[in-house]
């Protein structure tokens, strides 16, 4: 039986979203900010494509246990790696253990603060130190999404 051309391409973009393939950005987050991520995902999708980044919430298979595996080979087929900070994500031990994978595999990063704390005195040590010498693009005072698209056509 041969499927029509709109149900065969919503399958196969139903099954790339699990799939082990190439994107363009790693989005690296807590789940609490959920919400601006998808805002972030919005935008630079309507630039790169649908599916061109990945996201625990939709490209993590449902109920898988051993997840860290699937995140490293998800890492490694991205071309950008992307950390949303909030004051979240910054005590989040998930978001530092993926911030590490990333810098061994010298993935190019880019951060995008979410909240005024992320700048200042509330910053970790540890964000100090991996985004060390690297600018933030500032998005307390709201969105710049397109600072981030400038800084992955750099």
């Amino acid at each position: 039986m041969k499927l029509p051309n709109d149900i065969k391409e919503n399958y196969e973009n139903q099954t790339d979203l699990y799939r082990n393939i190439k994107r363009k950005v790693f989005i690296c987050y807590r789940a609490q900010d959920q919400e601006k991520i998808d805002e972030i995902v919005k935008a630079l999708e309507n630039e790169y494509g649908f599916n061109s980044c990945w996201i625990m919430e939709r490209n993590l298979p449902f109920g898988v246990i051993r997840y860290d595996e699937l995140i490293k080979d998800a890492i490694d087929n991205c071309e950008y790696f992307l950390v949303v900070t909030s004051k979240r994500s910054m005590y989040s031990k998930d978001v530092q253990s993926e911030m590490d994978y990333a810098l061994k595999q010298n993935k190019p990063r880019i951060e995008y603060i979410l909240d005024e704390e992320s700048k200042g005195i509330a910053r970790t040590e540890f964000f100090k130190q991996y985004f060390d010498g690297l600018e933030w693009i500032d998005g307390s005072q709201g969105p710049q999404y397109q600072e981030i698209i400038k800084r992955i056509e750099k």
